[in-house]
């Protein structure tokens, strides 16, 4: 049975792992960042597919992120979303947020019980954020291997110049293999940039839904809480039988 592991090693301080689910993180000593696939089995460009459909999830749930926290925040700005609350009907990243930012105009809100679930969330943005800036301008490689023997290393730079070092004796298979390294480590690196631009963005929309005085403190945290439940719940979603349809109740 074809298999695949995925590992990238990070340059500096500990690394914060990564939020996908995808790659296992470690300190690297490279000046950038080394991402390092390696497979085995007799297929081993098909144990490559499962994690692309992945990253193909994390693309749409993160669109789908933008989208609906848009759409939440002129939604909890009308009168009729500041009277009835946090509604059972919301999704559950929906209903997470409402949980603090309704009812508006109401008393300013309780944070206690919620203290340390919003410090750890915190944390973990705060550390994914310092490591995407580690890397950030760094020239990535990625390098790749099948039944432990090495197939390329590959140097991909921000300005868009690759160089790529091959192996001996590669099959059109083993060729392949690499090729779909490069663009599942790339891929990641650009999902991590993404979820970093929309959690900034989440943080300006969200601090002034929030009463005052409480604002710069809960809207980094309930972003990153937001961004997170849908990833999750876009990768539960991929893991269901194609016959099950997922009806997400508008709001």
């Amino acid at each position: 049975m074809a298999a695949a592991t995925f590992r990238v090693l990070l340059p500096g301080e500990p690394a914060a792992g990564d939020v996908l689910g995808l790659w296992d993180a470690a300190p690297g000593d490279e000046p950038g960042p080394v991402w390092e696939v390696a497979v085995s089995g007799e297929d081993a460009l098909a144990s490559l597919q499962q994690p692309a459909r992945q990253l193909d999830a994390v693309t749409l749930a993160l669109s789908a992120a933008e989208r609906r926290l848009q759409r939440f925040v002129q939604t909890s700005r009308s009168p009729q979303f500041a009277l009835a609350g946090p509604a059972l009907t919301l999704p559950p990243a929906e209903r997470r947020l409402a949980a603090l930012v309704a009812p508006m105009g109401a008393q300013p809100i309780a944070l206690a019980g919620l203290r340390t679930d919003l410090d750890e969330a915190t944390r973990r943005a705060t550390d994914f954020a310092h490591q995407v800036r580690r890397i950030a301008g760094q020239v990535a490689l990625v390098r790749s291997s099948a039944a432990r023997r090495p197939l390329g290393h590959t140097r991909v730079g921000w300005g868009g110049d690759v160089r790529t070092v091959w192996a001996a004796g590669l099959s059109p298979t083993d060729v392949a293999v690499h090729d779909r390294a490069v663009q599942l480590a790339l891929a990641t690196i650009r999902s991590w940039l993404r979820i970093i631009t929309l959690a900034s963005a989440g943080i300006v929309q969200l601090s002034l839904l929030f009463p005052s005085g409480v604002g710069a403190i809960t809207a980094l945290p309930a972003a990153w809480n937001f961004i997170t439940d849908i990833l999750a719940e876009y990768q539960r979603l991929r893991a269901l039988p194609l016959s099950v349809v997922y009806v997400c109740t508008p709001f």
